[in-house]
């Protein structure tokens, strides 16, 4: 009875200190316009919110090669926009309860894949799924919902 108790009170100890999740962090993505035609730019905004009560710290982009999104084909292809990698990293960013950051990026429909030729690549023409990605230390990666661009010719 007695380790039923002490369980108990483990239990609901633990649970009046929930850790945070990606729960507290919202991420917004929106386009400058909903369509462009190849090699036209558009920019990117990506807004993370901290819903949290506590200071978060948040990184823009995530992987290798950062960028604050991700763009994904119809065909679930995941492309990234061609971005130069920075060989000094920006240092997370802090954000209070209830306040906002936001990160833009300019993408013209160029993606870079890991071959041979150090060239970017032009997408080709169609339907592309746009999604924020920031790292938030201590919760992981957060993405927002899809944002829909569509590439003319």
């Amino acid at each position: 009875m007695r380790s039923g108790l002490v369980m108990l009170l483990t239990v609901a100890v633990a649970c009046s200190n929930p850790v945070s999740s990606a729960s507290d962090i919202r991420v917004e993505t929106s386009l400058s316009a909903p369509y462009v035609r190849l090699e036209e730019p558009v920019t990117v905004t990506v807004v993370v919110t901290n819903r949290g009560d506590r200071t978060r710290e948040v990184m823009d982009g995530s992987g290798f090669c950062p960028a604050p999104f991700t763009a994904t084909a119809t065909d679930g292809t995941v492309v990234r926009p061609s971005v130069l990698c920075t060989a000094i990293a920006r240092p997370p960013e802090k954000l209070a309860p209830g306040k906002s950051l936001s990160f833009t990026a300019v993408w013209s429909g160029r993606h870079t894949l890991w071959t041979s030729t150090p060239e970017p690549n032009e997408l080709p023409t169609g339907s592309y799924q746009v999604r924020g990605t920031v790292a938030v230390i201590g919760v992981g990666e957060v993405v927002s919902p899809p944002v829909e661009l569509l590439i003319l010719p």
